[in-house]
């Protein structure tokens, strides 16, 4: 076992120099090369961290685009009174003006009708329903207040109508 270790521990005495005589008469050739490879490395750490960066800018700059859309979305989105969105290519009044005509049309007094903007609402059930308050003159000519409801689809189009 001894002789085993001895012989292990000598060739690693070698080894150490070996490689000690190598590096004391290194040529100017192979110290330029391995001088070449340490930059070579160098440089090529420095690209992984230069490609790190890009990325990161352009993610960053790809965020502050879409939040500028975002915005400009935001600002251009109208806004409604009942938050009823533009359904096809029809607006909120064009369809409030849809179903005030045509419930109009069902009332005794079709003149009187006189509509409470501020309480329009909007439910989205299976269809669009946009509902709303106003007052109209009965068969005896006395005001009373009503609710009208509408039901559009998703192109814009009247489906039904009703007031009570």
């Amino acid at each position: 076992m001894k002789k085993i270790g001895k012989w292990i521990g000598i060739i690693f005495a070698v080894f150490i120099v070996m490689g000690l005589i190598a590096a004391i008469f290194e040529t100017d050739e192979q110290a330029a090369t391995r001088e070449l490879k340490n930059e070579q490395d160098k440089i090529a750490a420095a690209q992984v961290d230069a490609d790190k960066l890009q990325a990161k800018a352009e993610k960053e700059e790809a965020k502050v685009k879409a939040d500028a859309e975002q915005k400009e979305q935001d600002r251009k989105a109208v806004k409604t009174l009942s938050g009823i969105p533009n359904l096809g290519s029809r607006s909120e009044p064009e369809l409030l003006t849809d179903c005030q005509v045509d419930i109009q049309n069902k009332l005794n007094n079709p003149r009187s009708m006189d509509i409470i903007h501020s309480n329009l609402k909007y439910k989205k059930e299976a269809n669009h329903e946009l509902w709303f308050q106003f007052y109209a003159k009965n068969q005896l000519n006395a005001e009373s207040k009503h609710t009208g409801m509408c039901e559009f689809d998703d192109s814009g189009k009247l489906l039904s109508s009703k007031f009570e």
